[in-house]
């Protein structure tokens, strides 16, 4: 695997969604100078393509890999040289009778040690490689959560475009009914605080998105932002999937992936402490060179440890207690996930509702009724003050759509990000 695999796992994953979720452009909003646009699943492959942390959890998987290699190694074949009777008194103070012994010895592992070992660093591998999709999943989420702040505050720039247009055309029609004598000089100072708030509400709301976007940006490791606008349908709110259909997805979530191939990790543990039971054989042979007379001779030697299964047992009894405790934290993982997922989906379908009345029936309703003031106002019927405040209202439900729009698609990609990718561990 190499060292952009999390990222390539998780593309079949991401294109569906954000397909679903963005690909037709939204209108309303002005992209900064003459950048190019940026649609979601375009963010995300950048994040992907960039991020340091994923470049950390592929490396992780190499460190697994290579250690994995070192460990499932058989004993290596040791050369020894014994050289008696040299440099002492007597008939031993030259090297004429001197003793030499050559050997080659090596450990004999009994119990398959090396399989063994080799199948837990393949399991620590896996157990990386979940690491990794883990991190790439997250950094997915993350640039999610970051377009949506961006779209959603290029809705808020255009409603404090047109909120600061209205003002504008309230301020110069009052000041011309001030100067025709139909107004009074108090209605134009309010007309020109209301301009000069909504100038204040669009410089903040321009100074968060530009904020918005280099947070963006940063995840592709950006100095400044470097799109235009966001592409996003964003009042579009893909239908709700059913709860069961999700609900049977929670064993694809990163957390529970890890379990399970934790579970499969300490499995094989439990193997290899139990093979530690079997004493291994030490063999040497070798050619032994007598001082005294010059000949050469054989020599073999065999030893085995005793003890090895009593020292092996507390291995084995800790393997075993990680093993018994894994399930039960598996189950309450899983609770915990349940209970996150029912909590979520409730907030998607509050989300959508909200969305649909704000839509089809509150907003219209709040339009019809800023007419109705701005023609009573304009025959003199209406106060200035009654007017701002049908605007205002206005104002603040289309930014509750905003609002609501965004809670949706956040919630929905957390969902995502919950259930998981649904990936499979490559060899």
């Amino acid at each position: 695997m190499n060292n952009t695999s999390g990222a390539l796992l998780l593309q079949a994953w991401l294109a569906a969604v954000l397909i679903c979720l963005w690909t037709i452009p939204a209108g309303g909003s002005q992209a900064p100078g003459n950048e190019p646009t940026l649609t979601l699943e375009e963010a995300v492959q950048r994040t992907l393509d960039s991020h340091p942390a994923l470049q950390v959890a592929a490396l992780d998987v190499d460190v697994e890999r290579a250690r994995r290699n070192y460990r499932a190694q058989k004993p290596p074949i040791a050369f020894e040289a014994e050289i008696e009777n040299v440099a002492g008194s007597g008939n031993a103070s030259g090297v004429d009778g001197a003793e030499v012994t050559l050997r080659l010895s090596r450990v004999l592992e009994r119990g398959r040690k090396p399989e063994l070992r080799y199948d837990v660093g393949a399991h620590r591998i896996d157990r990386a490689l979940i690491a990794e999709n883990a991190t790439a999943l997250a950094l997915a989420r993350d640039a999610t959560d970051r377009f949506i702040e961006v779209v959603a505050l290029q809705e808020r720039v255009a409603l404090a475009q047109h909120s600061l247009r209205i003002a504008t055309d309230t301020l110069e029609f009052v000041t011309a009914s001030v100067e025709a004598g139909r107004r009074s000089r108090a209605e134009e100072s309010m007309a020109r605080v209301e301009r000069a708030r909504a100038e204040l509400y669009m410089l903040d709301v321009e100074r968060r998105l530009e904020a918005a976007r280099l947070a963006l940006a940063s995840l592709w490791r950006a100095s400044a932002p470097d799109f235009g606008r966001a592409e996003a349908d964003f009042h579009r709110l893909p239908a709700l999937p059913p709860y069961d259909s999700l609900e049977r997805r929670l064993e694809d979530n990163p957390e529970m992936q890890r379990r399970a191939t934790e579970f499969r990790l300490l499995q094989a543990q439990r193997r290899l402490a139990a093979a530690q039971e079997k004493s291994d054989i030490s063999l040497a042979g070798g050619l032994k060179r007598l001082g005294e007379t010059g000949d050469v001779g054989l020599v073999f030697s065999v030893s085995m440890p005793f003890g090895s299964a009593s020292r092996a047992r507390p291995l084995i009894e800790q393997s075993e207690l990680q093993l018994a405790r894994n399930p039960a934290a598996a189950e309450a993982q899983m609770l915990a996930l349940r209970t996150l997922l029912s909590g979520l989906y409730n907030d998607l379908e509050f989300s959508r509702q909200a969305s649909g009345r704000l839509r089809d029936d509150i907003i219209p309703e709040a339009r019809k009724a800023v007419r109705m003031y701005e023609d009573a106002f304009r025959v003199g019927s209406s106060t200035l003050l009654e007017l701002n405040q049908a605007q205002q209202a206005l104002l603040e439900l289309q930014q509750e759509l905003v609002d609501a729009a965004a809670r949706y698609h956040a919630t929905l990609m957390e969902i995502e990000y919950l259930l998981g990718a649904g990936y499979e561990v490559q060899p």
